[in-house]
């Protein structure tokens, strides 16, 4: 099913002029892709899911009791379903190291009353390297260190309704560290140094406790860019997906 323009223009509003746009007219992605986990059942095989960036970030479904993610339909075909009560992940095969510039984006649609849920992590509260990214109905923040103490980006206003899609991002120039939903920034900080590190990520899960920060709802589309986005290039970004994002 293709998705038109107007799926977006009712959530994102700084959309304005693009409202007309067809969708098959975005040629591409505002920029260099660094990973790409569409959740498509083409880029699926079995509990594979393949990453369509570059570098070949590939994960596993993995799960530490009987409820497991489930295939359901996303903004643009297939999305992922973390279930409630799920001690379930997508674990990468390989580590990466994320340096700013970059920008980190997915849809989700939240069910959930739990207000922390990990979008992609690899970084525990303890550790002094690495990143985690939260969204939930009651917040929102990008975490990492400075080697000395953990360092959030955070907004705790209610962010959207549950049940409905949220196209979320977190935006790193280097300098600033930006919170958008719906391609409108809600919270932006000075950054501090950060302590990069090549551990793999998690996706959906927190990177211990599997009980404690499980995201609880549906995910799709989970991209990383290798540049910092603006709005613009934020919305310019979801009608991609919404073309094609492949």
């Amino acid at each position: 099913m293709r998705y038109e323009i107007y799926l977006l223009v009712g959530i994102v509003s700084v959309m304005g002029a693009l409202a007309t746009t067809e969708a098959g007219a975005i040629d591409g992605p505002p920029g260099q892709v660094f990973a790409h986990w569409s959740f498509d059942e083409k880029d699926q095989d079995g509990d594979i899911i393949r990453d369509l960036g570059p570098h070949g970030f590939h994960g596993t479904i993995k799960s530490q009791n009987d409820t497991s993610l489930e295939p359901v339909e996303g903004v643009r075909g297939q999305a992922l379903r973390f279930p409630d009560n799920h001690q379930s992940w997508i674990e990468l095969t390989e580590g990466f190291q994320l340096e700013p510039p970059f920008t980190i984006t997915a849809w989700v649609k939240i069910v959930s009353r739990r207000s922390t849920m990990e979008i992609l992590g690899q970084k525990a509260h303890s550790w002094d390297e690495g990143m985690r990214f939260v969204f939930s109905l009651r917040r929102m923040f990008f975490e990492y260190s400075d080697g000395d103490e953990d360092i959030q980006v955070r907004n705790d206003v209610h962010q959207t309704s549950g049940d409905q899609w949220a196209f979320v991002a977190v935006v790193h120039d280097g300098q600033d560290v930006a919170l958008y939903v719906d391609a409108e920034q809600i919270q932006k900080e000075r950054a501090a140094p950060a302590v990069p590190t090549s551990r793999r990520a998690l996706i959906g899960n927190y990177v211990v406790q599997k009980e404690t920060y499980g995201f609880v709802g549906t995910m799709d589309e989970l991209i990383i860019m290798d540049e910092a986005l603006s709005s613009e290039q934020l919305v310019e970004l979801g009608l991609w997906v919404l073309a094609d994002g492949s």
